[in-house]
């Protein structure tokens, strides 16, 4: 039997990069669920994480966003508003970009959430 060589890059990317048992992968084991769906554990690279804030009278919002990625094996067809939790947060798909012959998602993740005011300034929800 023939491979192509998608099939063998994402081959060994399975076997090294996304093998959260591996010591020194950097994959992280997370729950993706699909936008109406139920959730299923994957595999995931999580690449960056950057924040932004924005100051209203009654609060500070906190957004963030996360690049990710995730091998097509694990998560076929990703879909904008699919959600991903990462430990206790959960993100929400807002961009995904082919990395290759299907082989391979890069999604781009927002996040927000609201903080609270405390004495002149704002502090993150417990």
């Amino acid at each position: 039997m023939t491979t192509t060589l998608a099939e063998q890059v994402a081959a060994d990317l399975a076997a090294t990069a996304f093998d959260t048992t591996a010591e020194l992968s950097p994959a992280e084991s997370a729950t993706y669920t699909p936008l109406g769906g139920s959730g299923s554990a994957v595999s995931m690279i999580f690449v960056d994480d950057s924040e932004r804030k924005a100051d209203y009278p009654d609060g500070q919002i906190i957004g963030r966003e996360m690049v990710a990625l995730v091998q097509a094996a694990d998560v076929a067809a990703p879909a904008i508003h699919d959600t991903i939790t990462r430990g206790e947060e959960t993100w929400t798909v807002a961009a995904i970009r082919d990395l290759g012959l299907r082989q391979m998602w890069e999604l781009t993740l927002h996040r927000s959430e609201t903080a609270e005011k405390s004495r002149g300034g704002f502090r993150r929800p417990r």
